[in-house]
């Protein structure tokens, strides 16, 4: 995605010079070799310096080959290649390569779309490379379709149906099958048909992959860590003697004009009534510099309309469950979409809103200081590029060539995409996209509206000529609110007690302030020109009393809305965006703070506004009462599902009166007074609680230290307190919670496992990490490897930092009449595990636990989060960038014993059940 985002920025830089040259093809990187071999199998190599390998097989069959009586074949082929081959019998293959460090699983590994079927697979390197090319092999004209393993898959494919073929569809859905309405694609679904997947068998899918599994209808891609002679030899040595067929490569299907018609239609349970206009934008293949450019221009508009939309609502304190501007591809087609979410009684008052703001950018544009906050980012990656092309995976390559494949479109070569990026940063004035924005504005768009049960539909859709009128109208010229100088409030400098360089690679730097903040910076490169900010403390809403939850739900929204010292909400958000400060503010269950991100040299304007937002609250009785509204509409929304349904009696029946784990409900924050949001804030900022500051970034360390004077030890905090954790549970915990409210024709079985220990330290977090990854391979080995019950069974663990409660569930949707099997299974599988882990499991979850664990230097923003974390909760901040040291210094009997605590003889277990209603229908 990195890499098409790029794409479509160049694109939009050389929009402005379209008109005065001759279009042209994008240049290919030349990086890439494509070869053919005698057989007629292209094959596509990328070698790059990274360790890991990647490989894809591209085959051009999926359902748009079959016939009539083939429907899912495709798919059901794309299964079999995990069930047995000539070379690994059954489930042998994915046992082998998770040994390797790869990862596994449903959806992990392969794809069947409409006119082809992916496989995959990443290697943490070049160790198994033959193994895995053997399997390759094996799929190109070696599936052993044993009848067993076919009548066992069956099952899964069935699961795929419950969990993705709903009867009641959500509108996103509804419109994806108004829009295909008289394609090809209308009747071409890639999971096929229930009755025709269970009447398949292996002879009836052998006659298929025989005619479709040929090399000329194939593509390899090897990318990664190997030279061009060792992958040429890798392709002949095992791809040489696949023999070539006779069947022709299909021709693309990415020509079909979709139906672009409006839709009224109703929202199902569990959404919000809406509006969304949808504007068609043409092909989604970027191949020339006027489409890449055409993509920029698009992608920018829709970046100002995105925020000029947010600013208006804000301004306005109209509540909303959602709104935004962005674009979407469709089967080869790009569109720019527009939605707006909200209560049915405040359609109007929402609609008109919408409209207005729409018009008014349409008619006057966007100011040139908009226009530079968004083209910011556009220059950021002109100048980080060859560090960020340089820097993508084998992963990322591979995937990017099969996304070429798919749209027959070129990898651009990094000098040309340069050329073309530069050329549109210069060329993208606010005449020309404010051009841009009123061409697209002005085009016809598609209206597609939501309706709520207690709306009229045909009222609705007679409304509809009203409403297109209403959006010709013209619009109303903005009022320039641009703000120069915002703050006010002076502080005085606290002091530094103690500097202490903690580690050398990677740097790490501790601070301890005179008010008790701790601060941590960590250098590291892969900030670039950024700095990334984590400033929390332990509490939470553990640290309020009963009364103030409600207020702690939507405190957050209610003071960034609101404003900052003399700006309004709408004022201050567009302070932050001129500044290019990223704000996000939180009150968890047992932490609460703030996360910020900025350019380097904006550090010291985000300290500054951290310090504000920790001192001062401002409250607007518009915006309270927004939030409110807001609150109550989302949460009376999911309530009103059948998921939301059975997850508040859950927790109802879970919780003691007054837990912060208890959901609360509308009636609830509806009381939530202006006085109450201060009460929290003043409780959780002035207070400390093991108070830190993380940043992470590549600055010296000398220029932070008069910024923490300055502003974080300047912090005026009293001591704060924390009473020790105590159950929360309603005790005895209820055995099992049975409910009939799916209105789908399945059963969602859930096991819980419920201990209260001590909290955690920073093993038992690793620990437990690297359990749920055992379990859960367990689980999908026994529930959908084994017995074909469901394709997707999942274990959860609810565990909170600094609580005492482990909370895991084992969870699997099936078929009615498979619940007695499940269960049988769900409890085999705990007691399992209570009985232990072996060896070589822990030898290979430990592995992939350290190859994802090395990915955390690479992301500056996770590692802060991460850090502030096991600050505040005391689990050692050392565990973090000496991760392999905390986990080779695990034992196998530790591990034993945490499994024992979590799944052993003293757990409380409770089943959750939720069944279909009487009429799944309904």
């Amino acid at each position: 995605m990195k890499i098409r985002l790029l794409v479509s920025i160049l694109c939009i830089l050389f929009a402005g010079c379209a008109l005065q040259q001759t279009n042209r093809a994008l240049q290919p990187d030349q990086r890439w070799v494509t070869q053919t071999l005698p057989n007629g199998l292209t094959y596509h190599l990328y070698p790059d310096s990274e360790q890991e390998v990647s490989i894809r097989l591209y085959v051009h069959a999926g359902s748009m080959q079959e016939t009539a009586q083939q429907a899912g074949y495709a798919h059901f082929i794309e299964h079999m290649a995990f069930n047995g081959t000539r070379h690994y019998q059954h489930n042998d293959v994915i046992r082998m390569f998770e040994q390797s460090g790869a990862q596994f699983g449903a959806d992990f590994n392969a794809l069947t779309g409409y006119d082809r079927t992916v496989y995959q697979l990443d290697l943490p390197n070049a160790q198994n490379i033959d193994k895995a090319l053997l399997w390759f092999a094996d799929i190109a004209d070696g599936l052993a379709f044993d009848a067993d393993e076919v009548e066992k898959e069956k099952g899964v494919i069935l699961g795929e149906f419950r969990a993705s073929r709903t009867e009641n569809m959500s509108l996103e859905q509804q419109f994806y099958l108004h829009q295909i309405q008289g394609t090809s694609y209308a009747d071409r679904d890639p999971l096929g048909s229930r009755e025709l997947v269970q009447a398949a068998t292996p002879d009836s899918l052998k006659a298929f992959y025989q005619q479709w599994y040929q090399p000329q209808l194939a593509e390899l891609v090897i990318t990664g860590n190997f030279t061009l002679e060792q992958g040429q030899q890798w392709v002949e040595n095992y791809f040489s003697s696949w023999k070539k067929g006779t069947t022709e490569k299909p021709a693309s299907i990415y020509h079909q004009a979709l139906n672009n018609q409006d839709l009224v239609a109703p929202v199902t349970a569990g959404e919000s009534p809406s509006l969304t206009l949808i504007f068609p934008q043409g092909s989604a293949a970027i191949k020339d510099y006027a489409s890449q450019q055409e993509f920029w221009r698009d992608d920018v508009s829709e970046q100002l309309l995105h925020t000029r939309l947010g600013a208006a609502f804000n301004d306005a304190a109209q509540a909303t469950t959602g709104i935004y501007a962005s674009h979407y591809v469709v089967e080869g087609q790009r569109y720019t979409i527009i939605s707006v979410g909200f209560a049915a009684e405040q359609r109007e008052k929402v609609q008109a809103l919408l409209l207005e703001t729409l018009a008014s950018v349409r008619d006057y544009g966007v100011t040139k200081n908009e226009l530079d906050i968004i083209m910011r980012g556009y220059r950021e990656h002109l100048t980080f590029l060859q560090e960020d092309r340089e820097a993508i995976t084998p992963a990322s390559h591979a995937n990017q060539k099969v996304y070429s494949i798919v749209f027959d479109e070129p990898i651009q070569a990094t000098l040309d995409y340069q050329a073309s990026l530069s050329k549109f940063i210069a060329s993208a004035t606010p005449e020309m996209i404010n051009r841009h924005i009123q061409q697209q504005l002005s085009q016809k768009p598609m209206w597609v509206v939501g309706v709520a049960a207690t709306e009229d539909a045909q009222a609705l859709k007679n409304a509809l000529p009203q409403w297109r009128n209403d959006f010709t109208q013209p619009g109303n010229q903005p009022i320039n609110q641009q703000v120069d100088s915002p703050f006010t409030q002076q502080f005085t400098a606290g002091e530094v007690v103690k500097q202490l360089d903690i580690n050398d690679e990677p740097q790490v730097t501790y601070w301890q302030l005179d008010n008790g903040i701790d601060v941590y910076y960590l250098r590291n490169i892969e900030a670039k020109d950024r700095v990334f900010v984590q400033y929390a403390s332990s509490g939470g809403q553990f640290a309020l009393p009963a009364d103030l939850l409600p207020a702690a739900e939507i405190a957050p929204a209610v003071q960034t809305r609101s404003g900052l010292d003399t700006l309004n909400g709408s004022q201050f958000d567009r302070y932050l965006r001129q500044k290019d400060i990223g704000f996000y503010s939180y009150i968890a269950s047992t932490s609460h703070g703030f996360e910020a991100n900025s350019k380097a040299q904006e550090l010291p304007e985000l300290l500054e506004i951290l310090h504000l937002l920790s001192t001062q609250v401002k409250v607007s009785p518009d915006q309270l009462n927004s939030v409110k509204t807001e609150f109550t509409q989302n949460r009376s929304t999911y309530f009103d599902s059948p998921i939301g349904t059975f997850i508040r009696e859950v927790s109802h029946q879970s919780f003691i009166e007054g837990s912060p784990y208890r959901m609360r409900t509308p009636e609830q924050v509806a009381q939530v007074t202006a006085q109450q949001i201060e009460e929290v804030h003043q409780r959780l900022f002035s207070e400390g609680r093991n108070n830190t500051l993380v940043i992470v970034g590549d600055i010296e360390r000398s220029q932070i230290t008069p910024m923490l004077r300055q502003y974080v030890a300047s912090l005026p905090l009293t001591k704060g307190t924390l009473s020790p954790m105590t159950s929360q549970l309603l005790k005895p915990v209820v055995p099992r919670l049975e409910l009939a409210l799916n209105n789908e024709n399945s059963t969602q079985y859930s096991l819980r496992l419920l201990s209260e220990t001590q909290p955690r330290t920073a093993k038992t977090v690793f620990i437990d990490d690297m359990l749920q990854r055992i379990a859960t391979q367990r689980l999908l080995t026994e529930v959908r490897e084994h017995q074909g019950l469901d394709y997707t069974p999942q274990v959860i663990p609810y565990v909170v930092d600094g609580d005492i409660l482990n909370d895991w569930i084992l969870s699997a949707l099936v078929d009615p009449k498979n619940e007695p099997q499940v269960a049988k299974v769900m409890h085999e599988v705990a007691n399992e595990l209570a009985q232990g882990v072996t060896q070589q499991e822990w030898d290979i979850v430990k592995q992939k636990f350290l190859i994802d664990m090395k990915t955390l230097e690479k992301s500056p923003a996770q590692q802060a989060y991460t850090v502030v974390r096991y600050a505040i909760h005391h689990y050692g901040i050392e565990a973090i960038y000496k991760f392999e040291e905390m986990t080779q210094s695990i034992t196998l009997s530790e591990v034993n014993q945490r499994a024992q605590a979590l799944f052993g003889k003293d757990t409380m277990s409770q089943e959750l059940i939720m069944t279909p209603k009487a009429n799944p229908k309904g």
